[in-house]
């Protein structure tokens, strides 16, 4: 979705749109995997006469960012006031947060 949105393809439907501003930020994946990941998209969108990279910030924070944090929401916020993207694709939100995601408040019981 992020390539498309950023090559000015619809990503469902293939039409053209105009192209988005779009940061990634990945809180999962290495640099490199996520290199490898995007690679083949970012090339097919470049072969049909669409280049993502100059609406596309990509970040790779493998160890996660925890977004309870101070520290994380204001690099996060500083980054979406910087570059003013039309398209936020992060992820996955298990690594959004350092809490555990399976524990449920259980108040009164």
């Amino acid at each position: 979705i992020a390539v498309c949105a950023a090559s000015g393809v619809h990503p469902f439907s293939h039409k053209p749109i105009p192209a988005k501003r779009v940061l990634f930020v990945d809180c999962e994946n290495s640099p490199q995997k996520l290199r490898r990941a995007l690679r083949a998209l970012r090339i097919a969108a470049k072969q049909n006469g669409s280049d993502p990279d100059p609406n596309m910030w990509i970040e790779a924070i493998p160890a996660g960012l925890d977004l309870t944090n101070p520290e994380d929401e204001v690099w996060l916020t500083q980054r979406v006031a910087s570059l003013q993207p039309d398209l936020l694709v992060i992820g996955p939100i298990y690594r959004l947060h350092a809490g555990n995601p399976t524990m449920r408040n259980r108040r009164g019981s």
